[in-house]
């Protein structure tokens, strides 16, 4: 998987709802893009928004099979969340090397507290090991680090954006299951969730 930013790639777990019970109701990819476009069921007031945010569903839409909609469909808040951020790693290679190489870290070494240093040290190690990061702009890493706290918060990983304190998540059985069985334990180890 290449490296890319997270631009299109917010949370978006409002989106990834709307197609996952689309999902749930038998459409195909093709009658929910028609959806998104013809009838415009994201609600955005541009075109150019929909094509950006839909680009991204459709990369997680490959990691969702029948089996995770259905836990989705029957999850709690913070399950739907967490799946949200599960997709996400799964998704984009960036997010998942900042969820297993900082938050990872943090949980196991219980310290709660993520800082500006820590972010921006990895960035710049990551701007010596990725060609394509050492190619971004100023402009696009800031951009980027703003849509990894952003997403660190919509998933409850960060309790609070400004102190950008860690807590702990808590999730449905049934996805800690599937994650399993999926033999993808390190995304649970990412989200600070014990499998044990």
């Amino acid at each position: 998987m290449k490296y890319a930013t997270l631009s299109g790639d917010r949370s978006l777990l409002k989106e990834v709802d709307i197609v996952i019970n689309l999902l749930n109701q038998e459409y195909s990819l093709e009658k929910i893009k028609e959806k998104v476009f013809e009838e415009n069921i994201f609600q955005y007031n541009s075109t150019s928004s929909t094509k950006r945010v839909f680009a991204a569903l459709k990369k997680r839409l490959n990691y969702i099979d029948k089996e995770l909609v259905q836990i989705f469909i029957s999850a709690s808040y913070d399950t739907k969340r967490a799946i949200n951020l599960y997709l996400i790693m799964k998704s984009n290679k960036l997010m998942f090397d900042f969820m297993f190489e900082i938050i990872r870290e943090k949980y196991l070494y219980k310290n709660f507290k993520l800082n500006d240093f820590e972010i921006n040290k990895f960035f710049e190690e990551k701007k010596i090991q990725i060609p394509e990061i050492s190619n971004w702009s100023k402009k696009t890493i800031k951009r980027t680090i703003l849509e990894i706290k952003k997403i660190l918060y919509d998933s409850g990983i960060l309790k609070n954006k400004k102190t950008m304190e860690i807590q702990y998540i808590l999730i449905d059985d049934s996805f800690k299951r599937y994650i399993i069985s999926k033999s993808d334990e390190v995304f649970l180890e990412s989200m600070g969730v014990s499998f044990k």
